[in-house]
């Protein structure tokens, strides 16, 4: 997945660096050309530019054509409002947005931005994890290893657990968890049994968080 993240303060830098760690290309965009310089070395690429000209952001969509993008602006709301605007009309479908408060929050909800961020609730790093992990849920056993329960993404519903590529991202697979809805029971499900996968199922693996999130991302393009 490539991601455009726009304004490179620390709450942009840290959310920069957390995807680039989870295995994504990250395009880091900022006016200040002191800090894209630091980004340089640490992100796909750093690009100087004033994103409230919609021409020069059309740009830079058109270049690197991003699956997502962070608006991470954190001095100017109308700057933050100005850059969901021009991203919603140049097509990206999946937008990230800081606020500073819960009245500029609602403000963004209403123009239809997908998650809104209050950075003194929610970090970089976790936003990050968010943007690629969605709702799944990840404990760290290691540095090097995770346990995360992954929400099943409707492409692969009504495959079998074995069409699934887990050697491919080099992450396994301990169980299949499933909730019955009536009588409302839960059932782990183990590999060998290669069940049918269904919507509302939820995957527990286990491999390191960057294996993790390029496996998700996979899954969401399968096809057997």
């Amino acid at each position: 997945m490539r991601y455009l993240v726009l304004g490179a303060g620390l709450y942009g830098r840290s959310l920069a660096r957390r995807l680039m760690e989870l295995g994504s290309e990250v395009i880091v965009v900022d006016r200040d050309e002191e800090t894209i310089d630091d980004m340089k070395e640490l992100v796909t690429n750093a690009v100087i530019a004033d994103i409230t000209d919609r021409q020069v952001l059309e740009e830079i969509v058109d270049r690197f054509k991003p699956d997502s993008a962070a608006v991470c602006f954190g001095e100017s709301f109308d700057v933050t409002m100005l850059a969901c605007i021009y991203l919603r009309e140049l097509g990206i479908k999946e937008i990230v947005a800081r606020a500073s408060s819960v009245m500029q929050g609602e403000i963004l909800r209403r123009l239809g931005i997908d998650w809104i961020v209050l950075p003194e609730q929610d970090s970089g790093e976790r936003i990050a994890e968010y943007i690629i992990l969605g709702e799944s849920e990840q404990i760290k056993l290691d540095s090097e290893t995770s346990l995360a329960r992954l929400r099943l993404p409707k492409s692969v519903v009504g495959k079998n657990l074995s069409d699934l590529p887990f050697k491919r991202f080099g992450i396994e697979c301990l169980f299949v968890h499933r909730v019955y809805v009536t009588p409302h029971v839960s059932k782990l499900i183990p590999p060998s049994e290669n069940p049918q996968l269904e919507e509302g199922d939820n995957l527990i693996v286990v491999g390191s968080p960057r294996r993790i999130a390029k496996f998700i991302d996979g899954i969401k393009k399968y096809q057997k």
